[in-house]
């Protein structure tokens, strides 16, 4: 993981990982999987608006395959994806709040 702050507030981080393992079951079948992701997280601070904006991207893969004697190896994967925005509106005494998310 890396951060970065800003003077006004503002901060922005990225963050990653990455696994691998497996067993041999011996003369019989091979198991392995791997998975992986990353993304970044943020909230600006726009000098003198009164809005916050944050927002956070990620994204991950997970894989496993079996291999058993002669036979073709089997395997699945599945990966994802989400992102969103967010917004923050300060009014006098109030906020107002609304974002959006995939």
């Amino acid at each position: 993981k890396l951060s970065f702050n800003g003077s006004n507030g503002s901060k922005f981080n990225l963050f990653g990982f990455n696994f691998t393992d497996g067993v041999d079951y011996q003369g019989v079948s091979d198991l392995g999987w791997t998975n992986y992701g990353g993304g970044t997280h943020f909230v600006l601070v726009p000098s003198g608006s009164s809005v916050l904006i944050d927002g956070t991207f990620a994204f991950s893969n997970y894989s496993i395959e079996l291999q058993e004697g002669d036979l073709p190896p089997r395997s699945s994967e599945i990966a994802s994806f989400n992102g969103g925005l967010n917004f923050k509106y300060f009014i006098g005494d109030n906020e107002a709040r609304y974002g959006i998310e995939v």
